[in-house]
């Protein structure tokens, strides 16, 4: 206050949702009358030590979030189904969500459309969507008009950006949906394989690899295709520094080709590293 600075709001909108503390605190921190003393017993409740805070100096903030100031963003989740979605999930009406850096954090998304909004949203996961894709990607599962889908949609995006489901941007994704003839990573994430099996994505995310993809990520400067790709990790094996079994043979009884178990290993990896946002080519 003193240097005419204005409380905004937090990063992550969902610490700030009543909606998503128990019902006692809920009832007491409704009492309180000001965003800022209400965000400190928040922090109280949490143990939460940093803050990740947008300050203004503007003397007015609008912390109302409706679909009218939505209708320019891109839509992203944040949190993923448990399981596949079938006819069964729509038949029952009920789908289960959780996090996937905490399996324990989950949500019950209710109601046809809402499932028919997940479905197209994961289709295209991690990308974000925006309003007009979803409702078009979501109509025909979802049994509504287009007009009534798009209704439907902005009461779910409004809630979920709220209780922490969703996310919404507006700059452009630096990462790629699916890897190119020449794939790249990160290069953040790449520097980081090297020492350890926690690197960072392009949406500032925490992703654990393996110490399989520690050989593999390094190699993702957008300089090698597949095929160059499988000689490297096959130096490797011949080197000792990469170890590689097979179990098993193929339908005719052969044992497969080294090259090609490497080959599948490689294009595996490379949907995890996609579907994860590692990828920027």
């Amino acid at each position: 206050n003193s240097h005419g600075m204005t409380y905004v709001g937090d990063m992550d909108l969902e610490y700030m949702y009543l909606g998503n503390y128990d019902e006692l605190a809920q009832s007491q921190l409704g009492e309180l009358t000001t965003a800022v003393r209400q965000e400190q017993y928040m922090d109280f409740i949490l143990n939460r030590r940093v803050r990740n805070t947008i300050l203004s100096k503007a003397a007015g903030v609008n912390r109302s979030i409706t679909a009218d100031r939505l209708k320019d963003f891109d839509f992203r989740l944040k949190l993923l189904p448990k399981a596949p979605i079938t006819q069964d999930t729509y038949d029952e009406g009920v789908l289960e969500l959780m996090s996937p850096a905490n399996q324990d954090l989950t949500v019950k998304v209710m109601g046809r459309e809402r499932i028919a909004f997940v479905e197209f949203m994961v289709s295209g996961h991690p990308k974000a969507l925006s309003m007009e894709e979803i409702c078009e990607g979501a109509e025909e599962k979802a049994g509504q008009t287009a007009d009534k889908v798009k209704d439907a949609l902005q009461r779910f995006l409004v809630g979920g950006i709220a209780s922490g489901l969703c996310v919404c941007d507006r700059e452009p994704d630096l990462f790629v949906p699916n890897p190119t003839e020449k794939p790249a990573v990160f290069a953040f994430a790449g520097h980081q394989s090297r020492k350890s099996v926690l690197v960072n994505n392009a949406r500032h995310q925490t992703i654990q690899i393996t110490t399989v993809d520690q050989k593999i990520i390094p190699l993702l400067d957008g300089e090698r295709e597949i095929r160059a790709l499988v000689g490297e990790l096959e130096k490797s094996i011949e080197n000792g520094d990469f170890n590689i079994s097979v179990e098993g043979t193929d339908k005719d009884g052969n044992v497969p080709d080294q090259s090609l178990i490497i080959q599948a290993l490689i294009e595996e990896r490379l949907r995890f590293y996609a579907a994860n946002a590692l990828l920027v080519a």
